[in-house]
């Protein structure tokens, strides 16, 4: 099918532009860190070990918590499935996460109630 590969090329692309992105800075900061450590004063070194680590980790910690909005807005099951998800839970019935019961019939269902 047409549109499911398209939505995977549009899934890896996001997902890896991302990881790439995020991995931008601490590849900076190895490759800076690592040749320049010699020639550092110990302000410049203290900017590195403390500014630059951290938040070339948080970088990479953002990464992985950006994956969850990517495969939302990228993949249209995922984002009928997480839709539904939270309708069962406003409406106060019962989650049925099984693969089973998640038919994209049933979002028909519970959007009528709303």
């Amino acid at each position: 099918n047409g549109r499911l590969n398209r939505q995977g090329i549009m899934v890896a692309l996001n997902v890896g532009c991302l990881y790439l992105l995020a991995n931008l800075p601490l590849s900076v900061y190895f490759i800076i860190y690592k040749n320049l450590l010699q020639l550092m004063s110990p302000e410049v070194k203290y900017f590195f070990d403390f500014y630059v680590y951290r938040t070339s980790f948080f970088m990479l910690f953002m990464n992985c918590s950006c994956n969850f909005f990517v495969y939302f807005y990228s993949v249209r099951s995922f984002n009928i499935f997480v839709k539904r998800a939270f309708l069962s839970l406003y409406h106060g019935r019962k989650s049925r996460l099984g693969a089973a019961t998640f038919r994209l019939r049933n979002v028909k269902r519970f959007s009528k109630n709303t």
